[in-house]
C-alpha cells in the first residue's frame, strides 16, 4: 500500500486531484489548514523601510491518502470490504443519506466502496496517527520555544544567572517536551558534573580556610576540628592570622578552651608576624592537624591576601586551602570571589549557611563542571552538630522547593 498526501488551495481542486486516481484511492483524512504569510509593504523602497510587513493567512486543503499498489493490496481491501459489507447489509435511511453526501465529497465513490474505505481507515488509524496529526514547522517551533521559556524562567526563579540559564538550555542534546522532563535532566547533569571529596586531610594536615567577610570561617573551623577530634580521635591545634577583626581571635580561642574541657589540650596561637609563625612551627607535633583561620576579605579590595600568601610560604608541608562560601551569595558575587582567590589554587569548597537560603542556584552554578571538589556543608551555628560531609543531593534538593 502506498501512502501520500495531496494538497490544493481549494476543495474543488483537491477533489479533482483525488478523482484522477479513480475509485481505488482511499481517503484517510482531509484537513483544512491555515498557513501564515508575511506580505512585504508596497510603494517606493525608501518608504517601505518605515512600514511593517502585513500578516496574512493562506488556506490549504490537504488529503492523506492510501493507494493499493499490487494484487495483494487489492485482495486485502476486497476481503475487508466483503466482511464489512456482510455486517452492514441493513442501513438506515439516515446512514444512507450520510454515505451519499460523503460519496459526493470523495468523487462519487459508491456506497459499498466507502464502507470498505471506512474499514481501512479504522485499521490504519494508529499506524498513521503521526502523519495525520503532524504539526507544521511553525507550530512545532512555537511549542519548543514555549517550553524553553518555561525552563529558563524556572532556572531564573532559583537564582541561576541568565547567562547560565541560556547556555544550559541551548546545549541540551535531549529533546524536552515539558518542565518535569527538564527538571529530571537538570538534576542528573548537576549530579554527573559536580565533584565531591570529603577527605580534606588526605594530602596534608595544615588546613587553611579563606573566603570573603561574613561567611562563618571561624565557626566552620571549630566544626571541622570537632569532627576530627570527636569522631576520628585526632589531635588538634588552632592558628589564626585574623588580627583585623575585633574579637575574632578570642572566638577561636574560646572554642579551643571548650575542647580542653574534654581532657585534652587544644593549643591556640595568634599569629601577628612571620616570627610568630616560625616559633609555632617549631613546636607542632607530627600527629596534629592544624586548622588555620584568616581574616575575611572584601570582594572589591585586596588588603590582606598578600600577607596570608607570605605566611603560607613559611610552612614546609603542603597547605590544604579551602575556599569558604556562603550559600546565600549571588551568582555574580561568586564569580568575583573565585577570581579573587584563584591565585591561591585552593583545593576544596565548603558551603556555609545553607539554613539561611531558599535557593541554591548560584552555588550549583558555581560548582557545575568545576575541577575543585565540594567537601563540607554547614547549616547553622551549633558546634559540632551543624556540619556534614557534602552530598550533591543536599543542594539539589532545594530545586524541589517553590520560591
Amino acid at each position: 500500500m502506498k501512502y501520500f498526501p495531496l494538497e490544493a488551495e481549494t476543495r474543488k481542486e483537491l477533489f479533482k486531484k483525488i478523482g484522477g486516481y479513480g475509485n481505488k484511492l482511499i481517503i484517510l483524512k482531509i484537513n483544512e489548514e491555515q498557513i501564515p504569510l508575511q506580505v512585504d509593504p508596497e510603494g517606493p523602497a525608501i518608504l517601505r523601510i518605515f512600514k511593517k510587513p502585513k500578516k496574512s493567512v493562506k488556506k490549504l486543503y490537504r488529503a492523506y491518502c492510501a493507494l493499493p499498489e499490487n494484487e495483494e493490496d487489492m485482495k486485502n481491501l476486497e476481503e475487508r470490504y466483503d466482511k464489512k459489507n456482510n455486517k452492514n447489509k441493513e442501513t438506515t435511511d439516515k446512514d444512507a443519506q450520510n454515505e451519499k453526501e460523503i460519496s459526493i465529497e470523495t468523487h462519487n465513490l459508491d456506497k459499498n466502496n466507502y464502507s470498505a474505505i471506512q474499514n481501512e481507515i479504522f485499521e490504519l488509524k494508529n499506524m498513521f496517527s503521526n502523519l495525520i496529526e503532524e504539526k507544521s514547522d511553525d507550530e512545532q517551533l512555537k511549542e519548543e520555544e514555549k517550553v524553553k521559556t518555561i525552563c529558563r524562567e524556572y532556572l531564573l526563579d532559583h537564582d541561576f544567572s541568565l547567562n547560565f540559564s541560556k547556555n544550559f538550555i541551548q546545549q541540551m542534546q535531549i529533546p524536552v517536551s515539558n518542565l518535569d522532563t527538564f527538571k529530571i535532566i537538570l538534576k542528573e547533569k548537576l549530579k554527573l558534573n559536580t565533584k565531591i571529596d570529603n577527605d580534606i586531610i588526605q594530602n596534608g594536615r595544615f588546613i587553611l580556610l579563606m573566603g570573603p567577610t561574613g561567611v562563618g570561617k571561624t565557626t566552620t573551623i571549630a566544626k571541622l576540628a570537632s569532627n576530627y577530634f570527636f569522631k576520628e580521635k585526632k589531635k588538634i591545634r588552632f592558628i589564626t592570622f585574623d588580627t583585623y577583626r575585633l574579637g575574632a581571635s578570642k572566638q577561636l580561642e574560646m572554642y579551643a578552651q571548650v575542647f580542653e574541657q574534654f581532657g585534652h589540650e587544644m593549643p591556640f596561637h595568634l599569629i601577628q608576624s612571620q616570627d610568630d609563625l616560625k616559633s609555632v612551627l617549631k613546636i607542632i607535633k607530627n600527629d596534629e592537624i592544624i586548622f588555620m583561620d584568616t581574616a575575611g576579605e572584601s570582594i572589591k579590595k585586596d588588603v590582606k591576601l598578600s600577607e596570608v600568601a607570605s605566611m603560607i610560604k613559611l610552612i614546609n608541608e603542603r597547605v590544604i586551602k579551602i575556599l569558604t562560601i556562603s550559600a546565600n551569595s549571588k551568582a555574580n558575587d561568586l564569580k568575583k570571589i573565585k577570581d579573587k582567590f584563584k591565585t591561591f589554587l585552593y583545593d576544596y569548597y565548603i558551603i556555609t549557611k545553607l539554613d539561611e537560603t531558599k535557593t541554591t542556584g548560584p552555588i550549583l552554578e558555581m560548582i557545575y563542571k568545576d575541577e575543585v571538589p565540594l567537601s563540607y556543608l554547614t547549616f547553622g551555628q551549633e558546634v559540632p552538630e551543624a556540619i556534614k560531609r557534602a552530598k550533591i543531593t543536599d543542594i539539589i534538593g532545594f530545586l524541589d522547593e517553590s520560591n
